[in-house]
């Protein structure tokens, strides 16, 4: 019998495992994708992230940082080329870690690195959980079934799991929608570590971040009303050809980002999230991650949220003693913080593509970032329990 399985090789599920391996727990993870080769594009790791990740491994924050690009400050302009806003990013010097981009593949990649071979089975679809008296059977799209003491479902928003038990949360659409990819650009045309943010009065918005070794990473997105007319599910060519078209009174750099970036190679998706949910967990099986509370990417914390549930969870699911005392410890650390979260997510995420947000952010900027301060503390200051973190430095000095 596997103890716990793990659906989803995210890198929420990646950390998890990681995390329970000080433990001397090797939980199996089951993956839909056949490989971990999947780009995803892009993310930022916060040092809310880092921090959990540190907790989860001593060390792994580091492996991280030296794989990505930190970021060293962020721009706001419109899309006449014009700054308003600019702001050197110090968050190594406040909360002790940085913000970091780094590639979605790569940083899965320094995460399945912390596992033993054999830890991630490929190709397995999860459809259906059954729990019984001896522990939960779970029922694979190949036919497949696997009995496991304990279910951690990872295996974000469009979780098999979390609609089998509860049916009502659903992704609700924000109204906007995204495209995305990375590029290879000439170098000297992008400042090294930094990130650029371009709005307008039209509900537009463009990001672009520096990810070393001459890539860029963008984004582009828009209002969208009906996600159905999006061309999501269209030949590559045709959504390449949408984005020219929407952004082609924006002049550089974002129709030669648009424009260099291989069709095939642009990610698009509508923005949705969750309502919170009032808990995670059914009997054997817990939610995490992007399954428990999926959010906007406003505020960049996905998968930084992520890691703080792996390593909170790890030290549940190995605490002594009475194992439901334990999780509902985990839950009622937990679902306040990332409610707050989902909830600011969603409001900011709708105020940035606001008609007049341009006006908004030139006549508030310095107002604006001075108030972010309080919440940023309580959002990047997280701090991971003690003992996993005693747990982590143990395994470390034992090898």
């Amino acid at each position: 019998m596997t103890k716990i399985a793990i659906i989803g090789a995210g890198p929420g599920g990646l950390a998890l495992a990681v995390a329970l391996r000080q433990y001397g727990i090797t939980p199996i993870i089951f993956e839909r994708a056949r490989d971990l080769s999947q780009s995803g594009s892009a993310i930022t790791v916060f040092p809310n992230g880092l921090r959990a990740l540190d907790a989860c491994a001593a060390g792994l924050a580091a492996q991280v940082m030296a794989a990505g690009q930190p970021v060293h400050s962020v721009t706001l302009r419109n899309n006449l080329g014009q700054t308003f806003f600019e702001s050197p990013v110090t968050m190594q010097a406040r909360y002790g870690y940085p913000m970091v981009n780094i590639r979605w593949a790569t940083l899965r990649a320094v995460l399945a690195a912390q596992l033993p071979l054999g830890s991630i089975r490929f190709g397995m679809t999860c459809e259906q959980l059954r729990q019984t008296e001896h522990g939960v059977m779970l029922h694979f799209a190949n036919g497949e079934t696997v009995m496991a003491d304990f279910v951690v479902a990872a295996d974000g928003i469009g979780s098999q799991l979390r609609q089998q038990f509860y049916p009502a949360s659903k992704p609700r659409y924000s109204g906007r929608f995204s495209w995305r990819g990375i590029v290879h650009m000439p170098r000297g045309e992008f400042r090294a570590h930094r990130s650029v943010i371009t709005t307008s009065d039209t509900g537009k918005t463009f990001m672009t971040a520096d990810m070393g070794d001459g890539f860029v990473y963008w984004s582009a997105g828009m209002l969208l009303p009906n996600p159905t007319t999006a061309p999501e599910a269209t030949p590559a060519e045709f959504a390449q050809q949408h984005l020219l078209a929407a952004f082609a009174d924006w002049g550089e750099p974002v129709l030669g980002l648009i424009g260099a970036t291989p069709a095939d190679e642009i990610i698009a998706r509508a923005i949705c999230d969750c309502a919170p949910l009032p808990t995670w967990r059914n009997g054997r099986m817990m939610l995490m991650g992007d399954a428990a509370h999926p959010m906007t990417p406003a505020l960049g914390q996905g998968a930084n949220t992520a890691f703080e549930d792996a390593c909170e969870l790890a030290d549940a699911l190995a605490a002594d003693g009475d194992q439901d005392d334990s999780l509902a410890a985990y839950e009622a650390r937990r679902i306040p913080r990332t409610s707050i979260i989902q909830v600011r997510s969603s409001a900011q995420g709708a105020r940035a593509y606001e008609t007049n947000h341009e006006q908004h952010l030139r006549e508030s900027a310095d107002k604006m970032w001075r108030n972010q301060h309080e919440f940023e503390d309580w959002l990047y200051q997280f701090q991971p329990s003690n003992a996993l973190k005693q747990a982590a430095q143990s395994f470390i000095e034992a090898v």
